[in-house]
């Protein structure tokens, strides 16, 4: 994931990254937050958003892929991408409020069986590759290029 993310602090100027970070990091704490405290069942809306995030995923890879073969399925430019980021940081915001609840629980039960540790390792890397996904796209709507 770091060759991933290094490459923007070369793309984007350093308060543009640092600017999208924080409002990143607010989306993500907010959600998170909504997410352990809230006592709605969030399952349903969680299989929901999992489906729309692997739709999106197929329609990333299909518009960088297609092209190189000359097909093009979407001509819309920058309001396609828009919109394509707009709804993956909706997915994956709403994947995190879903997600930390899903940990909660696993931690409850893990914590009897004494592999705590186990689980919490394993949600923070979920919550991580969450959080880049946010990151990289809301630094694709806002950041400014040097």
């Amino acid at each position: 994931i770091g060759l991933w993310v290094a490459p923007m602090f070369f793309i984007y100027n350093l308060e543009s990254v640092t600017k999208v970070f924080f409002m990143t990091a607010a989306i993500f704490g907010a959600m998170s937050l909504f997410g352990y405290t809230t006592k709605r069942d969030l399952r349903p809306m969680g299989k929901f958003l999992g489906m729309m995030a692997l739709g999106l995923f197929l329609v990333v890879v299909a518009n960088m892929l297609l092209p190189l073969v000359g097909i093009t399925l979407f001509q819309f430019g920058g309001l396609f991408h828009t919109i394509l980021a707009i709804a993956i940081i909706a997915v994956y915001s709403g994947l995190t409020a879903y997600t930390t609840q899903e940990i909660k629980e696993w931690y409850a039960d893990a914590f009897l069986q004494g592999k705590s540790d186990q689980v919490a390792v394993f949600g923070a890397f979920i919550l991580y590759g969450y959080f880049v996904t946010i990151f990289m796209w809301m630094l694709s709507l806002f950041g400014s290029q040097e």
